[in-house]
């Protein structure tokens, strides 16, 4: 949670005095330490390999050090690699619809999401809300597997976000690779909410810590 927040951070205070649309991005390592094999058995785009590794990347760049996940499966990422900021990074994907149930993922339950098991899980749930429909990432067009407790995890990430009616919690950012010679990613960053907003989600975050504690705890 700690490196997510200050990822979050070090990208906002950089988008906020840097709004170039061309960057270079360098790939540090992954976000939480490493990430989990994930074999793709169907999907529109042709894995670059396979299996192939799902979790969050550490990224840097003008705006800093920050968090991203990975849109798109038939290339691999680059260590650095030039980059263009785009609202509709869709060109390698023919569901370009995807971006609502991006963010309805984003805002359900990427502030859930603190390691690498829960890393791994969001990002299989990501390539389901672009290559897919459905709530499952065991069946459908989309089709990938990992270990039972990552693949469980996705499907209530992907469930969460079919049922959320809330507020926009998360902007997205957009990076798609030049010329198609990387992965393109997504990142996010908070929306700035009211002080009263602001309550209502810290008693809403210490409830679903709790929840998640017990869970695991049983």
């Amino acid at each position: 949670m700690k490196l997510r927040l200050l990822a979050a951070a070090a990208l906002a205070l950089g988008l906020a005095g840097h709004r170039a649309d061309a960057v270079t991005l360098n790939h540090l390592g992954a976000g939480y330490g490493g990430y989990e094999k994930v074999t793709i058995q169907a999907s529109p785009a042709t894995p670059a390999f396979n299996p192939v590794g799902a979790g969050a990347f550490k990224m840097s760049g003008p705006m800093g050090v920050f968090l991203a996940y990975c849109l798109d499966l038939s290339v691999s990422l680059k260590k650095s690699h030039g980059y263009t900021e785009t609202a509709t990074p869709w060109s390698f994907n023919p569901l370009g619809g995807a971006l609502a149930r991006i963010q309805a993922l984003f805002d359900s339950s990427y502030a859930e999401v603190d390691t690498r098991r829960e890393s791994a899980a969001f990002q299989m749930s990501l390539w389901n809300a672009i290559y897919d429909t459905d709530t499952t990432v065991g069946a459908g067009s989309f089709k990938a597997s990992s270990s039972n407790a990552v693949n469980s995890l996705a499907d209530s990430f992907l469930a969460s976000a079919a049922a959320y009616t809330g507020p926009k919690l998360y902007s997205l950012t957009f990076y798609e690779a030049d010329r198609r010679g990387s992965q393109s990613l997504v990142t996010a960053t908070p929306v700035p909410l009211p002080a009263g907003g602001l309550l209502l989600l810290s008693a809403l975050g210490l409830g679903g810590l709790v929840a998640r504690r017990a869970r695991r705890g049983a």
